[in-house]
């Protein structure tokens, strides 16, 4: 037959072919209707399938995100593929060859993330990271760089320039935590000019007086959290940083403490502070701008009472964990805080030791809502005590159920830590287990012969 007479069936069998191959596409889109999202949203549900607290950062692995997405479907693959955000974090770890992905997995990696600001993380460092981000990374901007420090994996010369000079973000975590000074990660953040956040945990001998402190470019700091510092570093980061925001401290190194001088620091407005003498630096301390305070020490509440009356903050949280105050002491603290205060935590060290307790009846009657509002911290949302209690039984539920459907400081959370609970047998009868109106009550109760 000549070939111009069997066209026409050619083009028949062509045109079936295209039938059912439409008619295939449809029974799979029917059989999984995410496949037909447009390629948008289902990348935007891809980037809310972050990993969780443990794994926060995405790793070059099959059964990690974003890789795990590439080996559902072609079309999964595509669209994770061509969404550049999704390989803009990176975790590399330099614990070993089974956990190291090779220099041609990271090079995939980071063409993808295509001209993406870069998170990096280094679980244990290595000049062959460096050498990658530097060779096929040339001018991007790594915004977060987080670097685990073992003594296993010493690092042989400064964290290129070229990767921090953009960077906003550093963490640094050195295990163990006495592990010798590493003064290399500090003059490597000489380059990081705009950084905004920097976190460091581990040994800092040398540090707290590395001339960044005094000479550094981080003008634009606005987070800090350090382990083991002095109170004269304190106060001299306070003065240095004019735009710290947020500063997080460990303080139980005393070979920087002799000349103290008062500082004044209009811009921090939460701090997280802890150490045996703490209080030590808020004795010069003034902090108008206060919210949030957080404070872990051995020492009473005398010089935080000194604080409050000196800098009068606009505290809306506050939590408290000592082992050497009194309720009077406490509440003469609460009473000078004249704005709203939402969250109130009382935390005891050594719940089951033999100082006095720190919340009485007294105390929660203060609280109590009786309709005049006069009542002690009316605006307040969530109330923890993990404290020492002595509590006639059914006190603490008038309290709770008082503040129920409060017009104002209608209590959202409050979570109690009960020592005894044949002591409380009525206040647990009474309370909710479950949400009343927008109250949750969480009550543990502990059992001091077993916490011995």
């Amino acid at each position: 037959m000549p070939l111009n007479d069997q066209t026409p069936a050619l083009q028949g069998s062509d045109g079936q072919r295209e039938r059912s191959g439409l008619e295939i596409q449809k029974r799979a889109d029917n059989s999984c209707p995410i496949s037909l999202l447009p390629v948008e949203i289902l990348a935007e549900i891809f980037s809310l399938c972050s990993p969780g607290d443990f794994d926060r950062y995405h790793s070059p692995h099959p059964h990690s995100a974003p890789l795990v997405f590439c080996l559902v479907c072609r079309f999964w693959r595509e669209a994770a593929v061509s969404t550049p955000a999704l390989w803009s974090h990176i975790r590399v770890a330099s614990s070993g060859p089974s956990h190291s992905p090779s220099p041609e997995w990271i090079r995939t990696w980071l063409s993808r993330s295509g001209s993406c600001p870069l998170t990096v993380v280094l679980d244990g460092i290595s000049d062959d990271s460096f050498s990658i981000l530097e060779s096929d990374a040339p001018g991007r901007v790594v915004s977060h760089m987080s670097v685990l420090y073992t003594e296993h994996h010493p690092l042989a010369r400064l964290i290129p320039a070229g990767i921090l000079s953009g960077t906003m973000s550093f963490e640094f975590f050195s295990i163990p935590l006495d592990a010798r000074p590493t003064t290399w990660a500090w003059d490597s953040l000489q380059a990081a000019h705009g950084l905004r956040s920097l976190k460091w945990r581990g040994s800092t001998p040398g540090i707290v007086s590395h001339h960044l402190w005094h000479n550094g470019p981080w003008s634009q700091l606005e987070r800090l959290s350090i382990d083991t510092i002095s109170s004269d570093s304190i106060l001299h980061i306070l003065q240095r940083f004019v735009r710290l925001k947020h500063f997080t401290y460990g303080m139980h190194d005393l070979s920087h403490s002799q000349s103290l001088y008062d500082v004044t620091a209009h811009t921090l407005t939460s701090l997280h502070a802890s150490g045996e003498t703490v209080v030590h630096a808020f004795r010069h301390l003034t902090l108008p701008a206060l919210r949030t305070l957080h404070i872990e020490t051995l020492s009473g509440m005398a010089p935080l009472k000194e604080f409050l009356s000196r800098s009068r903050p606009p505290l809306s949280e506050l939590s408290v964990t000592t082992i050497t105050s009194s309720e009077e002491e406490l509440l003469e603290c609460l009473q000078l805080i004249t704005t709203p205060l939402t969250k109130l935590s009382i935390n005891d060290c050594y719940p089951s030791s033999d100082e006095p307790p720190w919340v009485t009846d007294r105390f929660l009657q203060l609280m109590t809502h009786a309709g005049a509002g006069t009542h002690l911290l009316p605006h307040l949302r969530s109330l923890t005590f993990r404290c020492k209690l002595r509590l006639t039984d059914g006190v603490l539920a008038d309290m709770i159920e008082s503040r129920y459907l409060a017009t104002t400081g209608a209590l959202e959370e409050v979570v109690v830590l009960l020592s005894e609970e044949a002591s409380h047998v009525e206040d647990i009868r009474r309370l909710p287990r479950k949400p009343v109106g927008r109250t949750a009550v969480t009550i543990f109760i502990s059992h001091p012969k077993l916490d011995n």
